[in-house]
């Protein structure tokens, strides 16, 4: 009896000091740091671990996203409008909209500090080094952000099982595109980017917990059955020289810098032998690239969620054309319009510059590599400003981050290329393409997205 009372006033006392700590961080930032302006010892030692102060200290907010309203410029026709109207004017589907909007914001400010509380990183850190070397582990089950240590040394995602329900939602929007565009003449192009594990060999001991292969199964069968024209990179992958890890980082889930510009070259192939474009291979030869390898410069997303005392830094290889490149980029988000060549207005160079800075770096809270190039905004549009073996030609690509690294390498050889993240795009994608009337329209997705609808939205 003695025991469980002792068990129970340890386990109140860390709801109670992890409580306090969650209300004297939202006290000391916004009263103190943001209201007031002080910093001293005690408030830096309080916001510690604080990601946002952290971001602004080391400048690496200066890009950040406004709110930009697609719908002015892309606007809905009246049958959607009419059909958003009726919506609106459901009294109670409103009111629990309302509701649900202000219940989303306060569980995301509270949540923001829950997931700050004082030394989180370092407690995070030994945490799982410690369920790493003693397999004990404090938390049972698994969700869809666990990571789970291969037995290569590689981390994954854990993928929930989808549900049939939500494989055909997201059919039946796949094939709205394709209906749509086929109507105007346009072709339509998904590619499934496959995801980090392998399917067909045994570097997860229990592969029920994860399921991303399973899910990438089911929804490239239907659209097989649909008669969609596609990509699926788990076969690619397959069936080149590349051994299936060798294009994935160890501690992200994002494959490399270098299989983005293979993937590229993969695409630009099915191009020109199924519509009619004319990519040159001389573009998508690793040959024609300046190669910088940095040893040791970087932790991953997943490695993030880790401990870097089992995953260790990661290395991280940039390629620079050899061959002339000339843009002007576009991104409404940030108000950047730049010409230049494809290292000035594609790469963000002074956030990859940042993270060779040791003295000041926190790899946990510091912009990573694979997030140093300019098409991780909703938005983008690149014009290639020197002459293409495809003149006049354009692309429309609607991609999750497994897209960063490929639309630079494959917009050298087409006049236009756009890149648009439909779940963070509030216009109509009806009205997009009828007024710029794209070439052709790829949708590029990894497994890890089917459970998101809205990424696949036909709006």
């Amino acid at each position: 009896m003695r025991r469980e009372k002792v068990t129970a006033g340890l386990i109140t006392a860390i709801i109670i000091i992890i409580f306090c700590s969650c209300v004297m961080r939202i006290v000391v930032k916004n009263l103190f740091y943001e209201g007031l302006h002080i910093e001293n010892a005690f408030i830096s030692f309080i916001l510690k671990d604080d990601e946002d102060i952290y971001r602004q200290k080391h400048k690496l907010n200066e890009e950040e996203n406004k709110k930009v309203d697609f719908s002015l410029q892309y606007p809905f026709d009246e049958e959607d409008q009419s059909k958003a109207e009726e919506k609106k004017g459901n009294a109670i589907e409103d009111i629990l909209n309302i509701y649900k909007a202000k219940t989303d914001s306060f569980k995301v400010k509270i949540q923001y500090y829950a997931d700050n509380i004082i030394f989180k990183n370092d407690i995070t850190s030994e945490y799982m080094h410690l369920k790493k070397v003693t397999g004990f582990d404090l938390v049972n089950g698994n969700s869809d952000t666990n990571q789970i240590f291969m037995k290569n040394g590689y981390l994954a995602n854990v993928e929930p099982l989808v549900t049939n329900e939500l494989i055909e939602e997201d059919v039946e929007n796949i094939i709205k595109y394709r209906d749509f565009l086929e109507e105007r003449g346009i072709p339509f192009l998904y590619i499934n980017a496959a995801s980090k594990v392998n399917p067909y060999d045994k570097e997860i001991d229990n592969y029920s917990i994860e399921n991303s292969n399973e899910n990438g199964d089911m929804l490239m069968k239907r659209l097989s059955e649909e008669g969609v024209d596609h990509i699926d990179f788990r076969e690619e992958i397959l069936s080149s020289d590349y051994d299936w890890y060798e294009l994935f980082y160890k501690t992200d889930h994002h494959w490399t810098n270098k299989a983005g510009l293979w993937a590229a070259s993969v695409i630009a192939d099915k191009l020109n032998e199924d519509y009619g474009f004319n990519f040159s291979k001389k573009y998508y030869d690793i040959d024609n690239y300046r190669l910088t390898h940095y040893d040791k410069y970087w932790l991953g997303g997943s490695g993030r969620c880790v401990s870097l005392l089992d995953t260790g830094l990661e290395d991280f290889d940039m390629l620079i054309p050899d061959f002339e490149t000339g843009y002007t980029v576009d991104i409404p988000t940030i108000d950047y319009h730049e010409s230049g060549s494809y290292e000035d207005v594609l790469l963000r160079k002074e956030l990859f510059d940042n993270i060779a800075d040791y003295e000041t770096i926190d790899y946990y809270k510091n912009v990573d590599a694979y997030h140093c190039v300019k098409t991780i905004f909703p938005y983008i549009e690149i014009q290639n400003e020197l002459e293409t073996n495809n003149k006049g030609k354009s692309i429309l690509i609607l991609h999750d981050s497994f897209g960063w690294w490929l639309t630079p390498y494959l917009a050298r050889d087409v006049d236009k290329i756009t890149k648009i993240s439909l779940s963070k795009f509030n216009g109509s994608m009806k009205t997009y393409i009828e007024k710029n009337k794209p070439d052709i329209v790829i949708m590029m997705y990894c497994e890890r997205q089917i459970p998101w609808t809205e990424e696949y939205r036909f709006k």
